[in-house]
């Protein structure tokens, strides 16, 4: 059900280098598609887990050549359709190596499950969350699937040493 953005050329640096998030760490080059410029990662790399009710880090690689512009679309409530509801910018290469980091803030309501996520790059202009199959000139789109699994919050009776841990993390008290 998902739309397949139409051919794009990232032959000139404009295409996503890797792609990391929770367990999924997938390097590749310039898609091939088809059509051009396109990957669908959704039968090929594992899906990680992701946490619905927390911030998720994530972090995509871009050349520095060019200015390019990331973002990321996640099909939350899983109708085969990315919404405008289901977007986030992580913005410009500018000034940071072409490492981009962000968190994909999954609502709580969000339906637990494998669901599909679009990571899209292009040269120059920013992303608006209602453009998951824009045609571009420049840039790339990669699918991958993410498995939704709640956050489940942790109960502490007493006052234990202070430690940090993520959802999904672990941390141990004594």
């Amino acid at each position: 059900c998902y739309c397949i953005p139409a051919a794009s050329d990232c032959t000139d640096d404009d295409m996503i280098t890797p792609v990391r998030i929770s367990t999924l760490d997938n390097s590749s080059t310039c898609s091939a598609g088809p059509p051009a410029g396109y990957a669908n990662y959704t039968s090929t790399v594992a899906a990680p887990t992701v946490y619905s009710g927390a911030a998720n880090p994530i972090t995509v690689n871009v050349p520095t050549v060019w200015t390019e512009q990331v973002a990321v679309w996640i099909d939350y409530n899983q109708n085969g359709q990315f919404e405008t509801t289901e977007f986030t910018n992580l913005g410009s290469n500018v000034g940071n190596g072409g490492i981009l980091t962000g968190n994909l803030a999954i609502p709580a309501n969000a339906q637990l499950g494998t669901t599909r996520m679009r990571v899209r790059v292009r040269f120059s202009t920013a992303w608006t969350n209602a453009q998951p199959c824009t045609a571009v000139t420049f840039g790339e789109t990669e699918d991958y699937n993410v498995n939704i699994v709640p956050c489940i919050p942790v109960t502490i009776t007493s006052s234990p040493s202070s430690v940090s841990a993520t959802c999904g993390g672990n941390a141990s008290f004594t």
